[in-house]
């Protein structure tokens, strides 16, 4: 088994007489790597097991192959220059760019791996391979990634950010997982896809169910499709800066969507989703919002808003909200409150009205100033005219609605208000003050 080793792991200097192209191409059962001691010169420590490793680097070949197709185990390491694979007598090393992202990594595992790096492209498909660098994880699971390149580069973070594809290696859908291990926890993102491409200028998946954590809020849903704009310059793993340019522009379709923040836990029947330069736009045949008190559903639920230019280099938490605040549409054909209190009614001279069941709502917003009607069923359909003022305090993270106007059929109802903007925010994140409703918009986390 020596011999064969050595013969099977020659390292050839000579010089060739035609340029080779440079090329790495490792077929792997297991690699674990961790990060070294603090006086460690191996920036990146443990072992591959391989059943083949071939290396053409500077007209320098190097290879591994068992021909018997049994594994071949190589202690691995990396310094501040150089890769190393060391097997029995022999030591083997490669040169990588200074900004190649194993110098990032805190640990890398892959199990049963193909591996190719190559002038026309990266390719990675596998079982399973878990990466940790800059406080991030990133996970996947039976995935085929292909980057399209034009030199050969071993900088694959950098590389597979202009033209990639991702698909299932063998079953229906692979597993993608991206993780904030920071002590900030921002994001932390699960995804089971059918396809995932990264172009130039944009981001696209497929994905039967994608589920996670996005700052202070929470969010699932299944068999949805996402398009939006990636900024063409970005040339590191930031998800801050895909979220952004998600922000600039998005296409998105979805089955059932659950969304969860500090003021709103709602669910979303068949949501399309838009937006463009100029505006963003919700549209869903049935929504429900669910609070302590019950689930409000909504049918035929359109929201339009205008859209603020978004900083694609600074965090844009607020974008959409401060952009519905200057100026808005929002029309619900019928709403319709299951709550657990008991059910609410006003009397006026027209008869008692079941305020659980309103139909035709329609709220404009401009510059913060808002204005509702809606029809509210007693004998028959009567007319809701509610005027206020929305303000947000972002520094404090706070949304005030403030109580205008409020009639029914000519009648004071402002007590009414307050009952309609309760059935879509939970209870806890509402404070009441006069004629003031003070909706908390942060977790607290």
């Amino acid at each position: 088994m020596k011999n064969l080793m050595i013969s099977m792991a020659l390292l050839v200097c000579s010089y060739f007489v035609g340029a080779e192209d440079d090329y790495m191409y490792f077929l792997v059962d297991k690699i674990n790597l961790t990060r070294g001691g603090v006086n460690d010169y191996r920036i990146l420590n443990g072992e591959t097991i391989a059943k083949r490793i071939y290396v053409m680097m500077d007209n320098n070949e190097f290879e591994i192959d068992s021909a018997n197709g049994e594994s071949i185990s190589a202690i691995t390491y990396l310094t501040d220059k150089r890769l190393y694979f060391l097997k029995d007598e022999i030591k083997f090393s490669t040169p990588l760019d200074v900004t190649n992202v194993l110098y990032s990594l805190t640990s890398l595992s892959a199990t049963n791996a193909e591996i190719e790096l190559a002038k026309k492209g990266i390719r990675v498909q596998g079982e399973y391979l878990e990466a940790e660098l800059d406080k991030n994880l990133f996970l996947i699971r039976n995935l085929n990634m292909f980057c399209l390149t034009t030199d050969f580069t071993t900088d694959v973070d950098i590389a597979c950010l202009t033209d990639t594809t991702i698909t299932p290696y063998e079953r229906d859908s692979g597993y993608l997982k991206i993780e904030d291990l920071s002590a900030k926890k921002e994001y932390r993102i699960e995804m089971n896809t059918s396809e995932l491409s990264i172009k130039n200028d944009h981001l696209n998946f497929d994905a039967t169910k994608m589920w996670g954590t996005y700052k202070d809020s929470r969010f699932s849903f299944v068999n949805g499709s996402l398009d939006c704009k990636k900024d063409p310059t970005l040339n590191e793993l930031d998800v801050e800066r895909f979220v952004n340019g998600c922000l600039e522009l998005t296409s998105f379709k979805g089955g059932l969507l659950n969304w969860k923040q500090a003021a709103l836990d709602v669910e979303v029947d068949g949501l399309t989703l838009k937006i463009d330069s100029g505006s963003f736009n919700i549209k869903s045949d049935t929504v429900r919002f669910k609070t302590n008190e019950g689930v409000t559903e909504v049918q035929r639920f359109n929201y339009l808003c205008e859209k603020l230019d978004v900083d694609t280099d600074n965090s844009n938490t607020y974008i959409l909200l401060n952009g519905c605040l200057k100026g808005s549409h929002l029309s619900m054909y019928r709403f319709n409150s299951n709550s657990k209190s008991p059910k609410r009614s006003l009397s006026t001279g027209k008869g008692i009205i079941d305020i659980n069941d309103l139909k035709n709502i329609d709220m404009a917003v401009r510059d913060g100033n808002f204005s509702l009607t809606a029809k509210v069923k007693v004998i028959a359909r009567l007319k809701v005219l509610i005027k206020g003022n929305i303000e947000l305090n972002e520094l404090q993270e706070k949304l005030t609605i403030a109580i205008d106007k409020a009639r029914i059929a000519g009648l004071p109802a402002r007590s009414f208000a307050m009952f309609i903007i309760r059935n879509f925010i939970d209870e806890e994140v509402i404070e009441i003050d006069g004629n003031k409703i003070i909706v908390t918009l942060a977790s607290g986390k």
